[in-house]
């Protein structure tokens, strides 16, 4: 036993300084709490999916075989076979011979942002408070999680799915009981399915699809992590847009920010929608450091949700052939604008260019990067919800915004010296 200290009666009193107490059964280090919550709220979200029964939801259906041939095809470089009553044709001309088929890598790229709004969008009616919102959020987004939605919508028996064999190795050795890291071509091909729907049937469907699905979820998704939340603090901060910073150099901001700064006037055109938004709030207030501060702990997830997948919906919209498309190259090149788009200076001198300064609060009326950062994305996210049957009104400014990021990054690769760019995967 460790040393003790005695008190005035000559009885043990507590351990001794710098001695651990003995561990009691079945306590917890704090540090360990956390995961154990989580892997606690994962195992009650996958019974709470089997329990619903969601494969036996009315779902939407991808109405067209083109479509739904690339989006089920995860095989990266699967070939068109030649037809079987060619005699000539051999078994190893079967096997590496044939034009490429389009993959589902774009429709990966584009579903992970479409989720990534309308899943904060249909579950910010049940956040609590900040902590509740992010941690439910976090949670429903998991690639655990849909991979289960895969299985339970049975998707993988889907007559054009096409899988590596590596990935169907792996897929045959997961078992979706132990609590596992599913395998990532699974998560994708829900990702591809979901933006498949808003191709073919449009926002709406895919919404309203998701509405009892994250109704059902949304309390195991946070029942372990938070037994009792509690409101949040006045003033309380919201999370900065730091995180989205990428790997390009200063020098492709400052060329993009001065294309904003020459077509301010035509941005300034488009932003309308959003001025009239936030007509409807009072002054937006920042913290010191410039964090936003605002009684809607889910605007700016939402906001940031909504902006990124207008990015997409904009850089296809005159490219709808990169749907078409074996190139997975475009990935990266969709990825870095998106990236470079989502700097703190590029999403400022956007706000500047659409006149939102004016909604700032007087004491922080000369903002930061950081503060007009956030001023946009919270404009998008009052947009949000007030225009509900007009989402895609921000895609002609984003459009605009695209074309120059795009030129930027041409331009930089074109002249790696000038610009000094970090490659970036994805």
């Amino acid at each position: 036993m460790p040393p003790t200290r005695r008190n005035g009666k000559g009885k043990p009193d507590q351990p001794a300084p710098n001695q651990r107490r003995p561990e009691l059964p079945g306590q917890y280090h704090p540090p360990n709490t956390r995961s154990i919550q989580d892997r606690d709220s994962v195992q009650m979200l996958q019974q709470t999916i089997y329990r619903l029964k969601i494969g036996e939801l009315r779902q939407p259906v991808i109405t067209s075989p083109r479509l739904e041939r690339i989006i089920f095809n995860c095989h990266p470089t699967a070939v068109q076979q030649p037809p079987p009553d060619l005699p000539w044709v051999t078994v190893e001309m079967r096997l590496d011979e044939g034009p490429r088929l389009p993959t589902n890598k774009i429709y990966e790229f584009g579903g992970d942002a479409l989720l990534g709004y309308v899943i904060p969008r249909v579950a910010q009616r049940f956040g609590q408070n900040r902590s509740h919102f992010d941690d439910m959020t976090r949670r429903l987004q998991r690639n655990f999680i849909m991979a289960h939605f895969v299985i339970e919508m049975e998707l993988l028996s889907n007559r054009f799915l096409q899988v590596s064999p590596g990935d169907l190795a792996y897929y045959s050795n997961w078992n979706a009981d132990h609590l596992l890291e599913a395998p990532k071509w699974i998560a994708n091909l829900f990702e591809s399915w979901a933006l498949g729907i808003w191709l073919n049937h449009g926002l709406q469907a895919l919404i309203a699809w998701l509405v009892p699905v994250v109704t059902a979820l949304h309390h195991p998704a946070t029942a372990k992590a938070i037994p009792a939340p509690g409101r949040s603090p006045p003033n309380a901060p919201l999370l900065s847009l730091q995180e989205y910073n990428p790997g390009h150099r200063p020098a492709c901001e400052n060329a993009l920010t001065d294309f904003i700064y020459k077509n301010r006037q035509e941005i300034w055109g488009f932003g309308k929608c959003l001025r009239k938004a936030l007509s409807k709030v009072q002054y937006i207030e920042f913290g010191a450091d410039g964090k936003l501060i605002s009684q809607h702990a889910d605007t700016i997830t939402v906001g940031t949700g909504l902006f990124k997948f207008n990015i997409f919906s904009g850089w296809i919209k005159e490219r709808m052939d990169v749907l078409l498309s074996t190139k997975t190259s475009l990935v990266i090149h969709i990825h870095d604008i998106t990236r470079l788009i989502m700097t703190e200076p590029v999403l400022a001198h956007i706000a500047y260019a659409l006149g939102l300064d004016i909604y700032v609060s007087s004491q922080h009326h000369e903002g930061t990067f950081t503060t007009m950062a956030n001023v946009l994305i919270c404009a998008v996210g009052y947009f949000d919800r007030e225009c509900d049957d007009s989402l895609f009104d921000l895609e002609p400014m984003l459009e605009l915004v695209v074309e120059g990021a795009a030129e930027v990054i041409r331009h930089a690769n074109e002249h790696p010296v000038m610009y000094d760019i970090q490659n970036t995967r994805v």
